[in-house]
């Protein structure tokens, strides 16, 4: 793992500072992190100028503090339609995990896994939720 480059991350919510602590716990992860609130607060740092070439994911908790996160799923969807959001939770229904499905989350991943195999979990995400790319000879 020592060769990989370094993954930079969104993180969205309650679970944040959790979740960085967990990742930022063994440097061999090779993570970096930003911490927002609000799915909006990560539209604005790209309103701000960010590029989508500055992060691989944003990582999203549904427990945020927001009237539906499902509705902050959808509005990052549609702002940014190309970058992965990846739910990480605890625990989560299944028709709400069918629901966050719908509305443009890539993928979901418990937060009851040791820090290496998060960050695994993670790597897969972002690489089966970008299209593949095909080179003709």
């Amino acid at each position: 793992m020592g060769s990989e480059r370094k993954l930079r991350l969104l993180l969205v919510g309650d679970c944040a500072p959790l979740l960085e602590a967990v990742l930022l716990q063994k440097s061999d992860l090779h993570v970096a992190v930003e911490k927002v609130a609000l799915p909006a607060d990560v539209i604005a740092i790209f309103r701000r100028g960010a590029s989508l070439a500055d992060f691989d994911a944003v990582v999203v908790d549904p427990a945020f503090r927001e009237a539906d996160a499902f509705d902050g799923i959808s509005a990052l969807r549609q702002a940014l339609p190309s970058m992965p959001i990846i739910v990480v939770t605890d625990s989560l229904p299944r028709r709400r995990i069918m629901e966050a499905r719908q509305r443009g989350a890539a993928g979901f991943i418990t937060t009851k896994l040791r820090a290496a195999a998060l960050m695994k979990a993670i790597r897969l995400a972002i690489i089966s939720a970008k299209p593949p790319v095909f080179r003709l000879p």
